[in-house]
């Protein structure tokens, strides 16, 4: 590794560091820019809040992107969720 945005050795292979010295794949997977991160107060995403349902005392009440709809509720395994509000 030669420096926070230099050559970082995977394996032997040399692999161009990407943002904050991450490898391009780390990068990619960084969550700083999604709406439920909580580092970016000034996000423009529009946002979906919910009242989740997953079984006896687990209840959870959570934000996702509009656009991801339902897909992350049910990522999660809610039996049951409604949506509460949504802002920008």
């Amino acid at each position: 590794m030669s420096g926070a945005r230099g050559t970082l050795s995977a394996g032997g292979r040399g692999v161009r560091a990407g943002h904050r010295g991450r490898c391009p794949e780390c990068a990619r997977l960084d969550r700083a820019h999604s709406v439920a991160a909580d580092t970016v107060a000034d996000d423009p995403q529009p946002y979906r809040v919910y009242l989740a349902w997953f079984g006896p005392g687990m209840t959870k009440v959570g934000i996702t992107a509009e656009a991801r709809g339902e897909a992350r509720l049910l990522e999660q395994g809610a039996v049951a969720f409604s949506w509460l509000g949504r802002g920008r």
